[in-house]
């Protein structure tokens, strides 16, 4: 994606992913699924994204980190544990508005 926007003269900005619920009930997507694992993994891919954005000099948001130190996201998951609310969504927009103007 980074090498289709700059082709197209598009400045990219990297997001990464926000974590999950990890308390979540047994109403979950997957009862068998260790939402603890799964931010674990969605930690990971997070350093390998702020890292390759450093490495390319591109600008990279921690959605995740920024969230959770503000304690925004906390009670913003919805029901699924995976979704968030549109609060959320808006915040997000601020966030990248903000980064870029």
């Amino acid at each position: 994606m980074v090498q289709m926007c700059e082709i197209n003269n598009i400045i990219p900005i990297i997001l990464t992913p926000l974590p999950v619920k990890d308390n979540i009930q047994v109403k979950t997507w997957f009862e068998d699924m260790d939402y603890k694992k799964v931010n674990k993994s969605l930690a990971e891919l997070s350093s390998f994204l702020i890292n390759y954005g450093e490495e390319k000099n591109i600008k990279c948001i921690d959605l995740g980190a920024l969230l959770l130190e503000e304690g925004k996201i906390i009670d913003q998951f919805l029901e699924d544990g995976i979704h968030v609310s549109k609060d959320i969504h808006s915040e997000i927009a601020e966030i990248i508005y903000n980064l870029i103007f």
